[in-house]
Order: C-alpha cells, then sequence, then structure tokens
C-alpha cells in the first residue's frame, strides 16, 4: 500500500508566505521610471497609505459616509502606480460579503505612463460592484484631472487637488450634457496614515485645516500644534458678519487633556481693532481682560461663534459613542462684537462607529437658542463639514 503524506497547514502557511512575498517583491518598484517625461512622476506625492471619510452624495439632497482606507505604490519597474480604495475601512467593514452593501468598494486602479503622450492611462476596477471606468490623468495647475466616460457614455472626471505631504482631498465628477455642467458624485477626504514610532516626551506635532463658508463670503486657516503639554490653536478668519466685513485673528490654549487654558482674540472690523483675552485658571475661574468673570464660572470650555475648531475640544475631551450625547456649558463669544455670555450646549453622536473610529457625525444644539446642526469631524477631531455653511 502506497502511503501518501500531504504537507501540513505549518508548511502550506510557510509556502504561501514566501509565494506572497516573492510576487511583492516583483511587482513593487524603488522609484519611477528612470529619464521619464514631465508627468513621468505625477503620482509621486500619493505613494503611501491613507485613511479618510468617503462621502457619496445621493439624489434627494442626502449624503452617505462611510470611512476609508487607500494604499499606493509604484509597480512594473517604476512605469506604473497601483492603488487600493477599500471602502468602508478594512477595521469597519467585517468579512467579506457575498452580496455587496451600497456604497462598497474593495477595488483598485493600475495608472500606466505614456511616454509618447506624457500623459497616465488609467483602469479603475471595483470587483465588488463589478465597476469598471477607464480614465486618461494629466496635471492642470496644482490638480492631477483624470477624464473618461462611464458605461453610460456620461463624461467622468476624478480630480486630485488640496493634495499637500499628510491630506488630500478627491472629487469625482460626472456630465449628462457633454460639459456644460457638472455633478459631484462623490468625495474623499483623506489623511496620511502614521505609525506612532515612539516620539520623545517632548515632540510636537502639526495639524493644518482650511474652510470656505458656503452660505456667505468667508474663508479660514487653522494651524493646529499639539505636543505632550498641551495644544494650541492658532486661526486667521475673514468672514462678513451681520453686513460688516471683519478679519480675526485667535490663539485658543488647552493643555493634554482638552481643559481650556486661556485664549487671544483680535478682531478688525471698519478700521477699528479690537483685542480680549481669557483666561481660566485651574480652579475654573475666569477672567477676561484681568477682571474677574464669576458669570462665567462652570464653562467648561470656549466657542467662538465664527470658527469650527471650537467644536474640536469639547469632542476630544471625551469621545462619544453612536446615540451618545453630552451636555455643557461653555463661554461663547458673539461676533462681531466679541461679547461672553455662558451658553448650555449638546452634542450628540449620529453615526455607528465607536469612540475610536476615524471619522464622526455629531448634532450639536444650542440649548439656549434652540439653534441645530451636523457637523463632521476626522480623526483628527477637527470639522470637515458644519451643516450647510462650513466646508473644508
Amino acid at each position: 500500500m502506497l502511503s501518501v503524506v500531504l504537507p501540513g497547514p505549518e508548511w502550506l502557511a510557510s509556502g504561501m508566505r514566501r509565494h506572497d512575498d516573492l510576487f511583492l517583491e516583483a511587482l513593487r518598484a524603488a522609484g519611477p521610471l528612470p529619464n521619464g517625461g514631465a508627468s513621468s512622476d505625477l503620482y509621486a506625492g500619493l505613494i503611501g497609505d491613507w485613511e479618510g471619510e468617503a462621502v457619496d452624495h445621493l439624489p434627494g439632497g442626502v449624503d452617505r459616509r462611510q470611512s476609508a482606507e487607500m494604499h499606493f505604490a509604484r509597480v512594473l519597474e517604476g512605469r506604473a502606480v497601483q492603488d487600493l480604495w477599500i471602502v468602508p475601512a478594512r477595521e469597519d467593514r467585517g468579512q467579506p460579503r457575498s452580496r455587496a452593501a451600497a456604497g462598497d468598494r474593495y477595488g483598485t486602479t493600475l495608472r500606466v505612463y505614456d511616454a509618447a503622450s506624457d500623459t497616465w492611462r488609467i483602469t479603475w476596477s471595483n470587483p465588488v460592484s463589478g465597476n469598471e471606468t477607464r480614465l486618461v490623468g494629466r496635471r492642470v495647475g496644482s490638480q492631477i484631472v483624470q477624464t473618461g466616460a462611464d458605461a453610460d457614455g456620461n463624461l467622468v472626471r476624478w480630480i486630485f487637488d488640496e493634495l499637500s505631504e499628510d491630506r488630500f482631498h478627491w472629487r469625482g465628477e460626472r456630465s449628462a450634457d457633454g460639459g456644460l455642467t457638472w455633478t459631484c458624485d462623490t468625495e474623499y477626504f483623506a489623511r496620511r496614515h502614521v505609525t506612532p514610532a515612539g516620539p520623545r516626551a517632548d515632540a510636537s506635532f502639526e495639524t493644518h485645516a482650511a474652510w470656505s463658508r458656503t452660505d456667505r463670503p468667508g474663508l479660514e486657516t487653522l494651524r493646529l500644534v499639539r505636543s505632550t503639554g498641551g495644544t494650541r490653536a492658532e486661526g486667521f478668519v475673514l468672514a462678513v458678519v451681520d453686513g460688516v466685513s471683519m478679519s480675526i485673528r485667535y490663539r485658543v490654549e488647552h493643555d493634554a487633556a482638552w481643559r481650556f487654558r486661556q485664549a487671544t482674540i483680535e478682531s478688525e472690523a471698519n478700521g477699528l481693532t479690537r483685542l480680549v483675552e481669557l483666561r481660566r485658571d485651574p480652579g475654573g475661574q475666569w477672567s477676561v481682560d484681568g477682571t474677574r468673570r464669576e458669570d462665567l464660572d462652570g464653562c467648561e470650555d470656549f466657542d467662538l461663534a465664527v470658527t469650527p475648531y471650537t467644536n474640536t475640544p469639547p469632542l476630544a475631551s471625551r469621545p462619544l459613542s453612536s446615540g451618545e450625547g453630552r451636555k455643557l456649558r461653555v463661554a461663547w463669544m458673539q461676533v462681531p462684537g466679541l461679547d461672553l455670555r455662558a451658553v448650555d450646549q449638546e452634542y450628540t453622536r449620529l453615526d455607528a462607529g465607536g469612540p475610536g473610529s476615524r471619522f464622526a457625525r455629531y448634532r450639536y444644539r444650542n440649548l439656549d437658542s434652540g439653534f441645530t446642526g451636523e457637523l463632521s469631524v476626522d480623526a483628527d477631531g477637527i470639522v470637515i463639514d458644519y451643516g450647510p455653511w462650513v466646508r473644508r
């Protein structure tokens, strides 16, 4: 009788790992193709790993929001760039499903450089939905614009803009009238995934953001510096408030547990400049321009009406689970007058993620005035959008 000994599971697993290593080694490229044309390294800034939020704009003005992860690598001797787009992100999607849920993506793009035209030939395939799209990519100003057509003959363009070392914004647009008008179907808001490497005790990290007003003229820039000692936010706002054009510079500081320490607000309108300084001591007592304000005692934080940044500390200090709410009292500063008063607020988490999820959506309610709005924040707790009024 012939005895056959089959390989055991440990041997098979080891062999598969070695096969995977060999395949990836052959596929990946260390750098771009040497001596390529002007656009041969068009996608260099995207190489690496990203995490973010995918927003699908559905009929009826409804937005579907899901977590996302993206991975880019040079392949095929540097002649191509391949990526993976996964929505929802693997930590949120669970096991592979035989039937795709709405908005599911687990697809790949192969971007091949064409030296003759100095452009990129692009094929996107999403096996989850069966979708495949072919486009041509090129640089247009500071953007990467990819154009093609869908299966119904509609023009399609996919655009990378706001591309920096650690962030990018992607939007997918469609035109049914030959390019006369365009509709945005999908957007991605992404930040580079960084694996912590044991930072020094005195290390600090910077985050930058910018918002525009969508209901009236206005824009804002933010620089947020975080360290083991706490956070410092420095912002500049140009806005029209009650028909008055004004600029505001703010500096807001919190300790490492997101407890408010102090703020300086400087406004300029109609040629007049005003400066307000406020502090909260460790005992919870407030002062404004050096004068005690007992009416603000009991306020946990500071809220400057003109910026979405001051929504970050209350949410970062106490992450919420789906459906959970939090009420707090804040020192609310009105603009353009810069008057301060105590206000009761409430935040309620609306999405299904847990406290550790990378993106979240909340409903904000001013319990004094009854004002209500919805906002979404990224992994840093920084607002992405705030109702129909503010967009990053």
